[in-house]
């Protein structure tokens, strides 16, 4: 055989072992890359599932405290009985500051669902009316304690939960409506 003809073969031979070997590392590249989004699935996943815990956590920790500052006040269904209580309330005096004792309360929980810290599907689902009806029951409270003090982000993260409830709150209706008594999973 000549040594061109060896040659010839060697090349196309390393050719071959050069295509193989670039066809298993490209496999290797792709299984790689499955495993890094698997993994990335499933940390986001876990952060999800710990997020939400933390929330329940949080709610059943704070339990007690919302009972207590919650019956110092008119309810929130009760209109009449709040525009009553709120009329001579300033932010000074002791209705002012038990008022705000109880707003501050789902302002600071507010603060933590609208910094992501807590998770709002589990807050819509736990207290996500309450929280709309609390801002909608005290809200001219809140404008006059805004006005009274040129704080105007005063309640301002309660505002903004109720709002950003709202979606959340017409889809969980909407699905009881749609499957009475079926369980709503959240996504």
């Amino acid at each position: 055989m000549k040594p061109d003809a060896v040659s010839a073969i060697a090349a196309v031979a390393a050719l071959i072992v050069n295509i193989v070997f670039l066809a298993l590392l490209v496999k290797q590249l792709r299984l790689l890359q499955r495993q890094i989004n698997d993994a990335s699935e499933a940390f986001a996943t876990e952060q999800l599932r710990v997020k939400r815990q933390s929330t329940l956590e949080h709610l059943a920790a704070t339990m007690e405290h919302r009972r207590l500052v919650s019956s110092e006040v008119p309810s929130d269904t009760d209109i009449q009985a709040v525009k009553q209580f709120t009329r001579d309330a300033d932010s000074n005096s002791p209705r002012g500051r038990l008022l705000r004792n109880y707003l501050n309360f789902y302002e600071d929980l507010a603060a933590g669902i609208n910094a992501e810290v807590f998770d709002i599907e589990v807050v819509a689902r736990t207290s996500g009316t309450i929280i709309v009806r609390v801002f909608d029951a005290y809200k001219d409270f809140i404008d006059r304690v805004r006005q009274a003090t040129g704080h105007n982000l005063a309640y301002v993260e309660m505002e903004y939960l109720a709002q950003a409830l709202e979606p959340h709150l017409e889809r969980l209706q909407q699905a009881s409506r749609d499957a009475p008594g079926e369980r709503v999973s959240i996504p």
